[in-house]
């Protein structure tokens, strides 16, 4: 069943009342337009929280609820992904990375990325000059490490070198072979 009724009435999902707008928060009046079945009145909240829970068990159910709502945005293998100590493996300098793709890869071209601090890494084909992908300037660990906000969200991958080397195998660039030959096996 739809939330919205018209722009100024809404359907609570609980009680399934029509109600003013104003009865409800900024944020079921968001939910009501995308027919999120948590669109809910201020009383029918206030209420569920008066009735369910004690005033002491509020804060935990809200972080925990807030939690579940923020688990769509964090990576699948997050917390494999945060642990840097065993992330790094054998690091490698961004000039090692790059002299060790050009051994494989011709008309490697490595010029300074759109944010401080990256390189971009393309290839010409022909006439034209194709971006592949990135490296971070300086050391990067063997693998990729993402450094999260205070609520465990990703904010920041800190790219490792294993990883551009497979974008260059999936565009075809690298074998697995010659991967091995050249950056030898992985560390763990």
């Amino acid at each position: 069943m739809t939330a919205t009724i018209t722009t100024d009435r809404i359907r609570c999902n609980y009680c399934k009342d029509v109600k003013p707008a104003s009865d409800f928060s900024n944020r079921a009046r968001a939910q009501a337009e995308m027919n999120d079945p948590n669109a809910f009145c201020l009383s029918c909240v206030d209420g569920l929280f008066r009735s369910r829970k004690a005033p002491d068990e509020i804060p935990a159910y809200l972080a925990e609820d807030n939690d579940r709502r923020l688990q769509r945005y964090r990576l699948s293998n997050q917390e494999e992904l945060k642990n840097s100590a065993a992330r790094w493996g054998k690091p490698m300098h961004h000039s090692e990375l790059i002299l060790k793709l050009r051994r494989i890869v011709s008309g490697l071209h490595a010029v300074p990325g759109n944010i401080k601090g990256d390189i971009s890494l393309c290839v010409a084909k022909g006439n034209t000059v194709e971006y592949v992908t990135y490296c971070h300037e300086g050391n990067s660990p063997e693998y990729s490490i993402a450094h999260v906000d205070e609520r465990n969200l990703p904010i920041q991958e800190q790219r490792g070198w294993r990883t551009v080397v497979n974008r260059f195998k999936d565009a075809g660039l690298l074998t697995a072979s010659q991967t091995r030959k050249e950056f030898g096996s992985p560390s763990r």
